[in-house]
């Protein structure tokens, strides 16, 4: 039985490497469905298809190396959830959300966003220690590592469509009440983020992804001057004048509030966890300034 399984493996290698792709074996019996679920962060980045000038080609690969080391130092994570749904957030705020299925005969991936859908090949590997993804788009090749599980409450993940409806930017103006929909959306994806960590056991938490004017204490939340909140933020209003509206907004409560001390517990992780949850009651129960 061991020597039919290791001839399989090996004429499947075979076929791949004729096709000229080669993808390694994913070598579980589990499903690879189930497998993908979870939170994937990037860990290489290539822009493919593009051809430098014959007369500059070493000067040409530096700066395409140093581009590519950039986006990974940016950062990007991709969460698949067993509904089907799938979000890609980077750290300078670009986001995609849709629903994702794997071609499981061709090694594929689907991913169906702003009514187009794109067909990714992939590679998979695992080891004892780590799994990752490979996606060979049109015009790029990511790898990402996996570093979560998904929830077992997945919609309760912070980077679950659900929670991350704040990122999607209006087509007008908004109204204050609107402004304040959109802030209690952020405050509670960020809730949401240590929420996760709690659960997990995490030994660290990032905002890396989920950069605003929430400025986070050992026990307490502040807020950012507008000057030093993140730009991403500030983008995914309609207009400047929207996200200083809103950071307005924020700011007028903690002056009006005392919800932004934790009673210290020794655990931030849950006491500004607490702070939030209660700023966020706050503003849907109408107490925020219009």
């Amino acid at each position: 039985m061991k020597q039919q399984w290791l001839a399989l493996i090996s004429l499947a290698l075979g076929l791949s490497a004729c096709q000229g792709i080669t993808k390694a074996p994913w070598p579980t019996f589990g499903s690879i469905q189930k497998t993908l679920q979870g939170t994937w962060r990037l860990s290489a980045y290539d822009r493919v298809g593009i051809k430098p000038d014959a007369a500059d080609t070493e000067d040409a690969e530096l700066l395409r190396a140093a581009a590519n080391q950039l986006v990974v130092k940016t950062g990007s994570v991709l969460n698949f959830f067993p509904d089907s749904t799938y979000t890609k957030i980077s750290g300078d705020g670009n986001y995609e959300q849709g629903q994702w299925q794997y071609m499981q005969q061709d090694g594929a991936l689907l991913l169906t966003h702003n009514g187009q859908t794109d067909t990714i090949q992939t590679t998979l590997t695992q080891d004892r220690k780590s799994k990752t993804i490979t996606l060979y788009g049109r015009t790029t090749i990511e790898t990402f590592y996996k570093t979560y599980e998904p929830l077992e409450q997945f919609r309760k993940d912070p980077y679950h469509p659900n929670n991350n409806s704040w990122r999607i930017k209006p087509r007008e103006s908004e109204t204050s009440e609107q402004l304040q929909e959109r802030l209690g959306a952020y405050f509670k994806h960020t809730a949401y983020v240590l929420d996760a960590a709690i659960i997990r056991e995490q030994p660290s938490v990032t905002f890396v992804f989920s950069q605003g004017p929430v400025k986070i204490y050992n026990g307490g939340i502040g807020i950012y001057p507008y000057d030093q909140v993140p730009q991403s933020w500030k983008d995914v209003h309609f207009n400047e004048q929207d996200a200083q509206r809103a950071h307005t907004m924020y700011a007028t409560y903690l002056e009006q509030s005392n919800n932004y001390h934790g009673k210290a517990s020794g655990f931030w992780y849950k006491d500004d966890y607490d702070i939030l949850l209660a700023i966020y009651g706050d503003l849907k129960a109408g107490k925020f300034p219009l």
